[in-house]
């Protein structure tokens, strides 16, 4: 029994043995090169492994207490560092509400300055306005004291560039009025509004028989550049007087534009006339082999004068001519006298010998159209590039050159008709100053409504 007993202490012993040899086996297995060195020492070794074992122990409990005795000691130091963070944190989270409230603070600042700016503004404008308005008032006062010196020097004096500029100063004194509607039926107008209209029909026989003695030179003037040169002159000193009459005195107004409008329309047919009959006997003289753009019935109609919108007088009635293009130029002896004369100064000039006027080509004709400028609604020829078609019989470049000279007298006539007779107080569109009038007579759809206006709409 006891034998049996030794035998079953040995297997386990044994069976043991073969125990931690499997766990050395495995151990070996996961280690490093090192740990194998250190194990294969100690079991080459003498020492126990318990012992060994029992030793680390004792060394790893000895630094644990030690560990563990250091944390102790670095607690407090480690807690009263976070006390500190929590406070700093604190202090932060406190310092950033006051960033904030500062902020809006600072928002209100700014929104009470621009208010403040707003105020200023406001303050500055009505203060400016209130200066405006007195300096106005101030005007208005001293027009109304100067308003008998200037209605009393208009009604007895006479006509001359003295009283055309009393008249003129009188209008900008006035302008207040004219350009402030509200002030129509007011104290004010009512009291100046009499003195005014006395003035100006005392002054209108004078007006009249002044411009009058302006149309008439007009009228007898030698060419159309001398008439421009007297309009231009006449828009400056007296368009303000034109104003005056007809706010004061209407009738005097319209009577001194029908007599212009009379005057001046026989004055331009005549010249259009001339131009016409000159252009009609080039068309027969300088007639080429090119076939023309209009026919001989429309020249006959534009010679004639046949348009509706023509006052009476203006229109002519002239025997209708057998004009047919093409034609054969005729031979010089059977060329018309005018002709003659119109090439007699230029010979006379420049030589004894006849001026060659060599055949029109299909080039004359496109360089005569190369020569039209047209640039922001004006019409011109470039006289550079007509220098080549002087000697010739170019139908169209003749052509060209009356209804140049038929829209500068058209555009001439309706700027000085809108500058003195239809002068507006307040600046109007550039572009709508600008229109190209073909005529300033009996243009009924245009017609206004005011009597002095119905005359003449530009």
């Amino acid at each position: 029994m006891n034998f049996d007993n030794g035998h079953l202490s040995v297997i386990e012993g044994a069976e043991r043995m073969m125990f931690r040899l499997d766990e050395i086996d495995e151990l070996m297995q996961c280690s490093s090169d090192g740990e194998q060195d250190a194990i294969t020492t100690h079991l080459n070794g003498e020492m126990d492994l318990h012992s060994v074992l029992a030793g680390h122990e004792a060394e790893l409990s000895a630094l644990r207490e030690d560990f563990i005795q250091a944390h102790v000691d670095e607690a407090e130091n480690i807690c009263s560092l976070y006390m500190e963070f929590v406070e700093c944190e604190k202090k932060l989270v406190q310092f950033e509400e006051e960033i904030i409230a500062f902020q809006r603070r600072l928002a209100d600042s700014a929104d009470d300055m621009v208010k403040m700016q707003q105020q200023t503004v406001s303050l500055v404008r009505s203060i400016n306005n209130r200066r405006l308005g007195s300096s106005r008032l101030s005007e208005v006062y001293k027009v109304l004291q100067e308003c008998d010196t200037f209605c009393d020097a208009i009604a007895q004096k006479d006509v001359d560039e003295k009283y055309l500029e009393n008249i003129s100063e009188l209008e900008k004194k006035l302008s207040f009025f004219s350009s402030n509607k509200e002030l129509e039926g007011s104290a004010v107008d009512l009291e100046t509004r009499p003195r005014l209209q006395s003035a100006a029909m005392r002054a209108g026989d004078k007006l009249l028989r002044y411009f009058g003695k302006k149309i008439l030179a007009l009228t007898e003037a030698e060419d159309l550049a001398s008439i421009e040169v007297q309009q231009q002159s006449l828009v400056e000193t007296g368009r303000n007087a034109i104003g005056f009459l007809k706010s004061y005195n209407q009738p005097i107004a319209e009577a001194i534009f029908q007599d212009y409008a009379r005057r001046m329309s026989e004055v331009f047919a005549r010249h259009v006339r001339a131009v016409l009959h000159d252009f009609g006997e080039l068309c027969v003289v300088n007639a080429s082999s090119m076939d023309t753009i209009i026919t001989a019935d429309d020249v006959h109609d534009v010679m004639c004068n046949r348009d509706v919108g023509s006052p009476k007088g203006n229109h002519v009635t002239v025997a209708a001519q057998e004009i047919k293009f093409p034609v054969q130029p005729f031979p010089r002896r059977e060329r018309s006298v005018s002709q003659h004369m119109r090439t007699f100064a230029g010979r006379i000039l420049k030589s004894e010998r006849p001026i060659k006027t060599r055949e029109t080509t299909i080039y004359d004709t496109l360089a005569a159209l190369s020569t039209m400028r047209i640039r922001d609604e004006s019409f011109s020829l470039d006289a550079t590039a007509a220098l080549p078609l002087e000697n010739v019989g170019c139908w169209s470049w003749h052509f060209l050159r009356c209804v140049h000279l038929i829209a500068n007298l058209c555009v001439t006539e309706c700027w000085f008709i809108r500058q003195f007779f239809f002068l507006l107080r307040k600046r109007t569109n550039l572009k709508e100053q600008r229109h190209l009038c073909v005529s300033c007579w009996g243009m009924q759809s245009m017609l206004p409504t005011t009597p002095f206006e119905r005359t003449c709409r530009l």
